[in-house]
Order: C-alpha cells, then sequence, then structure tokens
C-alpha cells in the first residue's frame, strides 16, 4: 500500500476492480474515513455513481482552488435532488417574490422534469457543472447532505432539514443499520453548517445532540409550513384538485409511510409493501375518496396501479411538492413519518397505521415520543381498525380533540406563516 497515502485526484482511491465473466463485474475498493476503515464490493452501477462523486470532489477542489468565490451566487438543493420541494424550494420562492432575483445568481439541483420559476441554473448530480457550481456558490441550501464535506472559506450552509423527528436520529441511534453506519457522514457534513432550522424547540434540542451541532439554530418554524397560513388556499385547493385530476366532491386522504431501515434492496434503495389491501379499499371507499400514495424518497418500489380496479387511488411518490399534496388531504394516514407533525398545521385528523410497531421500536431505530401516549391520533396495527377509523373519522376527531390542540402547542405554535421571511433576514441580510 506505500504510496496510497496521498491522492491528488479523489477518484484515485478507487483502484481494485476485480471482472467476473461478461455480464456481471465485482468491485471492490477501500474508503477510510475518521472513525472508520470498511472494504467495499458492489456491482458495476453503483460503483460508477460512487467514483464519478469522487471525480465530481476532484472537480469541486480544483474548482475552488483556481476560481474566486461568487458572493452573489445561492445552489439549492432538495431531497438529493430529487424534487423541486421542502424548505429549499420555499426560502427561493419568497427570494424570488421579494426582489432577491435581480441581485442574486441563483442555482438549482434538479433532475425533474419541471420548468423551475425564476431562470436558475439547473444541474443534475450526474454532471461536472454540480461541483464546479457548488463550488462558486457562496451560499448552500439543503435538506439533507451535498456528496462533498469540504466548505471553501466565505462560505454560508444553510441546512434546513426536513421534518420534525419521531424516529431517532444520528448519535441518539443505538439500534444497528444504516442509518447508524452514516452517522459519520452526517457529523462531518454538519461541521460545515453554520444556520439550521428546526420547527419548535423539541426539534432544535433534539439536533445539538444528534448532529454534534454547536452553531446557530434558526428556531422559527419551517418555510415549507408557511403554505397552510396563507389566505388564498381555497383557490390554491381548487387549483391543486384539477391538476390532478380529483374529482371536486371527493375527500381525500394522503397516505404517507417511511421507509424501514430494513427493508433495503441496494444501496440506499429501500422497497415497501403497503400493508392494506386497496381492492378493498378501493371497494369501500372508492365512491366518496381518492387515496393518494405517496411513498417515501428512498423506497425505490414504486408502485403499479390498474386503472380499471383502483380507479380512486393515485401514485403520486414522485409529485415534487408534498406540502400542495397536504393542502388538498382531508385525511392522512402515516406511520412514523415525521410528515405528521407537518400536516398538524392543518388541524385535519390523522390516524397512525403502525402495523409493525413493536418491530420498528425495538429492532429498527427507536421513538423519541411514545406514540400511544403523544401523538394526536390513534395507533392502529390491523387493516379492520384503520378502515374501521377511516367509516368513523368523525368520532376519532372528537376523541383526539383535546389531545391534538396539545399536541399543536406543542410542535407548531412557531409556525405563523412567516418563516421563509425570518429566514432570509436572519441570513441574505440586504
Amino acid at each position: 500500500m506505500t504510496g496510497y497515502n496521498d491522492f491528488s485526484r479523489e477518484e484515485d482511491r478507487y483502484l481494485l476492480n476485480n471482472e467476473y465473466k461478461d455480464n456481471f463485474k465485482l468491485i471492490l475498493y477501500v474508503t477510510m474515513g475518521k472513525e472508520s476503515l470498511a472494504c467495499w464490493f458492489t456491482d458495476n452501477e453503483q460503483y460508477i455513481k460512487t467514483y464519478n462523486i469522487a471525480r465530481g470532489k476532484t472537480i469541486f477542489n480544483n474548482t475552488c482552488d483556481n476560481h474566486p468565490i461568487h458572493k452573489k451566487m445561492i445552489f439549492f438543493e432538495s431531497f438529493l435532488g430529487k424534487s423541486y420541494s421542502g424548505n429549499p424550494k420555499y426560502i427561493y420562492e419568497y427570494l424570488l417574490e421579494n426582489g432577491y432575483g435581480g441581485e442574486y445568481q441563483f442555482v438549482w439541483s434538479y433532475q425533474g422534469e419541471s420548468k423551475l420559476p425564476g431562470n436558475p441554473i439547473v444541474v443534475s448530480r450526474e454532471e461536472e457543472d454540480y461541483y464546479r457550481y457548488l463550488a462558486l456558490s457562496k451560499y448552500w441550501v439543503n435538506n439533507i447532505i451535498f456528496p462533498v464535506h469540504r466548505k471553501r472559506e466565505g462560505n454560508v450552509y444553510i441546512q434546513t432539514w426536513h421534518g420534525t423527528p419521531l424516529k431517532r436520529l444520528g448519535y441518539d441511534i443505538e439500534v444497528d443499520g444504516p442509518e447508524k453506519l452514516a452517522r459519520e457522514n452526517f457529523y462531518l457534513e454538519s461541521r460545515n453548517w453554520d444556520f439550521l432550522l428546526a420547527a419548535n424547540k423539541y426539534s432544535g434540542d433534539i439536533f445539538k445532540r444528534a448532529f454534534k451541532f454547536e452553531k446557530e439554530i434558526i428556531l422559527n418554524g419551517y418555510p415549507s409550513n408557511d403554505i397552510f397560513y396563507k389566505t388564498n388556499n381555497i383557490e390554491k385547493i381548487e387549483s391543486i384538485k384539477r391538476k390532478l385530476s380529483i374529482p371536486k366532491e371527493k375527500q381525500v386522504i394522503l397516505y404517507a409511510p417511511t421507509w424501514r431501515d430494513n427493508e433495503s434492496n441496494g444501496s440506499w434503495n429501500h422497497s415497501f409493501e403497503i400493508q392494506f389491501d386497496l381492492d378493498q379499499f378501493q371497494n369501500e371507499f372508492g365512491d366518496d375518496y381518492v387515496l393518494i400514495l405517496r411513498m417515501h424518497h428512498l423506497i425505490s418500489d414504486y408502485l403499479v396501479l390498474n386503472p380499471s380496479k383502483h380507479s380512486s387511488i393515485i401514485d403520486l411518490s414522485k409529485y415534487d411538492d408534498i406540502q400542495e399534496l397536504y393542502l388538498v388531504s382531508d385525511i392522512l394516514i402515516t406511520d412514523y413519518s415525521s410528515v405528521f407533525f407537518e400536516y398538524a398545521n392543518s388541524k385535519k385528523p390523522i390516524l397512525f397505521y403502525a402495523y409493525d410497531y413493536q418491530l420498528y421500536k425495538q429492532d429498527i431505530r427507536g421513538f423519541y415520543l411514545d406514540m400511544y401516549k403523544d401523538l394526536p391520533g390513534p395507533v392502529l396495527q390491523e387493516q379492520t381498525e384503520l378502515f374501521d377509523a377511516i367509516k368513523n373519522i368523525h368520532r376519532v376527531e372528537k376523541e383526539y380533540e383535546e389531545k391534538y390542540n396539545e399536541f399543536f402547542q406543542e410542535y407548531c405554535s412557531l409556525e405563523t406563516g412567516n418563516s421563509a421571511k425570518l429566514v432570509i433576514e436572519t441570513v441574505f441580510k440586504k
């Protein structure tokens, strides 16, 4: 291994390549972190992705070394560039609406098909320009993690995050699994954060501990939740329903489960099977409801629905902005996803379909809250319980009214509709 302790190019770390047969390639490589040494083997597709990130780091480093930082450039990314959504979207749109477009150059990491407002520069993580613009931009706005852990002098990184945690995070995770293995990456990433957003004090306290974060936490709610407090929501709901071809007279149920750390079919790809009968749902509720299915962004097993059998069920897992789905929905069904903290701003009913509760609590991730005591809706473990709750949703609302109000005060009271404004006044001082 002599000579392998100094690399001028990041991609030179990935040299061990063993080839088997014509149609299969096994790649073996070694990575070394601050607290770990790992030997990896994977298929060619995943290796190429990893290798291209390493090449991107070289481009990033060369750009940092040879070009000055662009003091009026802001780089946005949401959910690894998969969608135009979340806190980055709502910070960006506030900047556009309030005249910052003439002062700043905006760059978006985005691989979707929608045309983004404001005519930003659009790049993909697969492109070399992604790393060039990331290196040039003074401001970074993200809600997960960037593929590089170096921040150049003068760079300002706003980590907006993406929810209030029910599941344990970072250094709070005690159960072995991919999230525990990945926490070193988050530790390295969090060294670069200058600002971290939290929707409530509960989140702020957890983030400090779980990410070992000691810089400034902006505690003013989430910009993405401003949408619940707009004055034109009736018109917006009607517009979204028309766009999604949802009949005006039908109510909407949003099913938004999380991913399971133990259901992996590859490196950061996960499967998921719906644990209630869609045919039976269609038969029992299809006349009155439309069911929107919204899978977590890490879940790769996209559903195939039969339009003739499932006319009232829509898979919108790839729909960019879940905030718009919150608006049009009359009931939320989830499990351990943080979506219910955001949806609680609507004060509409929430059902927790936690069919694997004991397994998830003990063997997969663990919780910060007691689901049965602290949540603003019933915890249901059987399909019969779930369907009964839907049929008697007004009874459920009445039963959980007091607990819901207490929950709202604890986790949503900082949301006033002005979060984006307060973030921008803190970070982008005109």
